[in-house]
């Protein structure tokens, strides 16, 4: 959901009148712990309690302090104090003074836009602390996934991680990967409120239309962990992690006359000594079979090799990222031979450094394509009747989908 960022000083000035004595309760501790990046589980969204334990009762989320929670409950009470006082009048007198309390409130509203939708967030943080058996933590209801105008089914086997979510269709931000069960709040959120006019990140490429962004899972965490969970429901094979402080993510874009569009990313370790160059990879489904993934295969690989290392991605694969893995490993391969030619020597180091491809897997490549001969104490390449068929399956748009090296930054 959109965070409460607009018009916050205004809504501060209002508050400074009132006392700024807590009306939390004392004996109330939290239950668990709120999975929200850097937050420490101080405060409630209602202003009532002290701590909190569920995502949507966290102050931090909405870009809001404890205190300033704990300010908005009592001007909260004070507006519907004002609307709903009794007094010995009349009724038409009552009406009136009612009327006079409504439009003071629909002024102050005007002032501050974000008042209402805090307000439904508050009561809705409040109704789960007296209800959390309402609360699901997850849901495998979810059909549809609505990214932006495209929409499309979820596989089978793909797992909603989204909280509270028991709705058959989730729309999602193209851009910052923000979730929503309603189309309108999303609407609103990308015409409105949307936060970022790139990935929240630094531009380390540039081609025509295509560009890739090097996002810190540290600085960026609430991006960073919209992509993920995104990510997941496609890729089960892949274990959901919270921290995401010690991965960096390379955001594919490309731009059009509308904007961008996110095709496609993959995530990678902090670890300098990692021994692994890929941790996670994905491209959205509108982008599927048109060559992304070998682009973002090959620039992991580009990476590795100015940082001077050979490294081989994480494991398990998914069906489909070894798939990726297998055309790009045997693409690498035929190049290597075009270029050497077939009388030439095939030695695997060479090709190893060259590519930043670990040997390993130019091994397994050879040896699944049948590509090995033994002849005594020495291996030959051969062309072999499998060889030959996956090569003609090779697509056209991945050999061509090529990084450019002189449009690195």
């Amino acid at each position: 959901m959109p965070k409460i960022t607009r018009n916050r000083k205004k809504l501060a000035n209002k508050l400074t009148s009132l006392k700024t004595e807590s009306s939390v309760s004392s004996n109330r501790t939290a239950i668990g712990k709120c999975p929200y990046p850097g937050c420490t589980g101080a405060g409630h969204l209602s202003g009532k309690y002290e701590t909190h334990a569920y995502i949507e009762a966290c102050p931090l989320k909405q870009n809001l302090t404890p205190e300033e929670c704990v300010l908005f409950a009592k001007y909260r009470k004070l507006l519907k104090s004002s609307i709903s006082k009794k007094t010995d009048m009349n009724d038409k007198e009552n009406k009136g003074r009612n009327g006079v309390g409504l439009r003071n409130l629909k002024k102050i509203l005007r002032n501050v836009k974000d008042v209402i939708y805090l307000e439904s967030l508050a009561d809705t943080a409040e109704f789960l602390e007296h209800e959390p058996d309402f609360r699901q933590p997850y849901s495998h209801k979810v059909e549809k996934i609505q990214l932006y105008n495209v929409e499309f089914t979820l596989p089978k086997h793909a797992e909603c991680i989204y909280p509270n979510c028991e709705v058959s269709r989730v729309y999602v931000c193209e851009r910052c990967f923000q979730y929503f069960f309603d189309k309108y709040a999303m609407q609103d959120h990308c015409l409105n409120v949307f936060p970022y006019e790139c990935p929240p990140g630094k531009l380390i490429y540039k081609d025509d239309s295509l560009s890739v962004y090097e996002v810190d899972g540290l600085k960026e965490a609430v991006y960073s962990m919209n992509l993920t969970m995104f990510a997941k429901m496609f890729i089960s094979d892949k274990q959901y992690r919270n921290d995401v402080s010690n991965f960096k993510f390379y955001i594919l874009i490309k731009s059009d006359a509308i904007g961008w569009h996110t095709i496609g990313y993959f995530s990678k370790a902090k670890d300098a000594d990692s021994k692994y160059n890929l941790s996670c990879i994905m491209v959205m489904p509108t982008y599927g079979r048109q060559g992304y993934g070998g682009f973002l295969i090959e620039f992991s690989y580009i990476l590795s090799k100015n940082e001077k290392r050979i490294c081989t991605p994480e494991r398990p694969f998914s069906v489909e990222g070894l798939a990726a893995y297998r055309r790009y490993w045997l693409w690498t391969i035929i190049d290597y031979m075009a270029q050497k030619g077939t009388k030439r020597q095939f030695d695997i180091v060479e090709l190893s450094n060259l590519t930043g491809i670990a040997d390993v897997d130019i091994v397994a490549t050879l040896f699944t394509y049948d590509m090995l001969a033994k002849e005594g104490e020495e291996y030959w390449i051969v062309m072999s009747e499998t060889f030959r068929q996956a090569c003609r399956k090779l697509h056209l748009k991945e050999m061509s989908r090529r990084v450019n090296i002189a449009c690195f930054l």
